[in-house]
């Protein structure tokens, strides 16, 4: 019941990204990842980043659809996302390579065999 509580409260309040918040230290560790990716892009609407951190709080809400997620984020007055534009962008192609890119450098930041020769190489 608690962690449901803290889920309800820090989705409405942290979408300041601030390293206080709950949600800016779940997202600490992927700060500067995008910009080593491959596939990232500039984008004036929606940013890597934002689509990344936006992606979570979508996991982490209990709202039954993104329609109702995405008015849980607006009346929480914290962005300004368009519905098309947000669903269009879980169709790109290049957003899930940048997923998994993503994904992959975070594993590999941990990964035991840091200072080897591998090091420099992520595992993919």
């Amino acid at each position: 019941m608690t962690f449901v509580w803290v889920i309800n409260n820090f989705f409405m309040t942290t979408i300041t990204h601030t390293s206080k918040t709950v949600f800016g230290k779940l997202t600490q560790p992927l700060k500067g990842l995008v910009q080593q990716c491959n596939h990232k892009r500039e984008c004036n609407s929606l940013s890597d980043q934002e689509w990344i951190e936006t992606g979570l709080l979508r996991i982490l809400s209990q709202e039954p659809s993104g329609r109702a997620f995405l008015q849980k984020l607006f009346v929480s007055g914290k962005t300004l996302i368009k519905q098309s534009h947000f669903f269009e962008t879980l169709k790109s192609n290049r957003r899930l390579d940048l997923c998994r890119e993503v994904s992959l450098l975070q594993c590999y930041r941990g990964h035991p065999l840091k200072g080897s020769s591998r090091e420099k190489t992520p595992p993919y």
